[in-house]
């Protein structure tokens, strides 16, 4: 009898030591995710106190210029690794090893998925009227863009294929220590640079180059010689991401930063600060006179830069993980995640307007919002404690509004003036009243 109860007491125990350790194991993931939104406050603080200090003028806070997000695209069953558009057509590829075709101008809604890969899809570009897709398998496929067949498959390398890209009738692809160059249309081995110092992650063609990015190096190359022009050296790490401007070369990497030379001198002009990942992504939107860089990171934010001055004027924090992707088409920035989702941003009509139809499976969920609360900080009264004091009465306004459930606060700054407000998502009821009422 005794032993019987000892028995007992053993197990009542052990599944009590085993309940504090999931506990234990939950309150670890809170506190990770408190120390990185903690982090990125306090990094954003750090940006805005740099500016003031330095005497920087900048422009009056627009929240016309301000980009929203205006919806999510769902369906992937896990991470979205990569995204490409062509047209008023958006394809994303994922760890559940397809491709998805979403349309982006009438219904938005996925169009079809493509099935072929064995692996991750880990790659996408346009070329003509095919895309290629490079997989964790090895292999790349072309696939008909009219059609959405798959036509056809080859082997390309030893090891995941990472990135690619088409110019000048040539295929690029990257992977480990080697870059494949294949004839765009019969896919057939033109020549392949091997003995390269670590994973090529980044490649972009721009006018007659070619610019790879590995391990603390980017390599151009001419496009039509296959010869190497330049070689820019960097101190962050392996290269994850490059774009190019008008102006610029510019990179994201696994350090953190993002380094931006001169395209005609090759010299580094600036090194921009903030995100606290992996720079996986980079795009940019240009208009005459100004030119936004964009850049998604593992600090699961997507920040926008202006590229006349320098600085952050806006970081967008709606993925629940890593942005590991971005394309940008006529003004729209589309930004993929671990989370599994899409999110599509434009510049809104007005500040906290978001319009659209709900949420299904396989389309893109849209929500209203109202600003319920705002204030603007000038720059002759902004400190790091009254900035502080600010987010922190923002935050109590929250608590208050207890009858509405999804709430979020927003901030945004160009490095010198500082608006902060509240949206209130609306419940669906006064959706569905709002639609029948248009």
């Amino acid at each position: 009898m005794g032993k019987e109860i000892l028995d007992e007491n053993i197990g009542s125990l052990e599944s009590s030591v085993v309940t504090v350790d999931d506990q234990q194991r939950g309150i670890s993931d809170e506190m990770m995710d408190i120390r990185r939104n903690n982090s990125l406050i306090n990094a954003e603080l750090s940006m805005v106190q740099a500016r003031l200090n330095s005497g920087a003028v900048g422009g009056a806070f627009d929240p016309q210029q301000m980009y929203k997000c205006r919806g999510t695209f769902v369906g992937h069953q896990g991470p979205v690794w990569c995204l490409c558009v062509s047209g008023d057509q958006l394809f994303s590829g994922s760890t559940d090893k397809t491709i998805k075709v979403w349309d982006t101008c009438t219904n938005y809604t996925c169009q079809k998925t493509l099935e072929g890969h064995e692996g991750i899809v880990l790659t996408l570009c346009v070329h003509g009227n095919s895309i290629f897709s490079g997989s964790a398998d090895c292999s790349v496929i072309v696939w008909n863009i009219d059609t959405l067949e798959k036509e056809k498959m080859v082997k390309a390398h030893d090891h995941a294929v990472c990135t690619l890209v088409a110019a000048d009738n040539k295929l690029f692809t990257g992977s480990l220590k080697s870059i494949k160059v294949w004839d765009v249309h019969t896919m057939e081995l033109k020549q392949e640079f091997s003995n390269l110092n670590h994973w090529v992650r980044a490649l972009v063609a721009s006018g007659n180059f070619l610019y790879s990015g590995s391990f603390q190096t980017i390599t151009i190359w001419d496009v039509n010689t296959l010869e190497v022009v330049h070689s820019l050296q960097t101190s962050g790490g392996s290269v994850y991401s490059i774009t190019i401007t008008n102006q610029y070369i510019v990179a994201g990497t696994y350090e953190n930063n993002i380094h931006v030379w001169d395209r005609k001198t090759f010299s580094q002009v600036s090194t921009l600060t903030g995100h606290t990942g992996t720079v996986y992504a980079l795009g940019v939107i240009s208009a005459p006179g100004t030119t936004r860089l964009f850049s998604a990171s593992y600090d699961r934010s997507l920040r926008v830069w202006n590229m006349e001055k320098m600085i952050c004027t806006q970081t967008l924090i709606r993925h629940t993980g890593s942005v590991a992707c971005l394309a940008v088409s006529r003004g729209i920035v589309f930004s993929g995640a671990v989370d599994g989702t899409v999110k599509v941003r434009w510049v809104t009509d007005r500040v906290g307007e978001e319009r659209g139809e709900g949420m299904r499976e396989g389309g893109m969920r849209v929500e209203f919002a109202i600003v319920f609360w705002a204030r603007t900080l000038h720059p002759k009264s902004l400190t790091l404690d009254k900035l502080s004091m600010c987010i922190v009465d923002c935050f109590n306004d929250v608590q208050k509004c207890q009858q509405y459930p999804n709430k979020a606060v927003r901030c945004g700054s160009d490095g010198l003036n500082v608006i902060i407000w509240l949206l209130i998502r609306l419940p669906r009821s006064f959706q569905r009243s709002q639609r029948a009422a248009s």
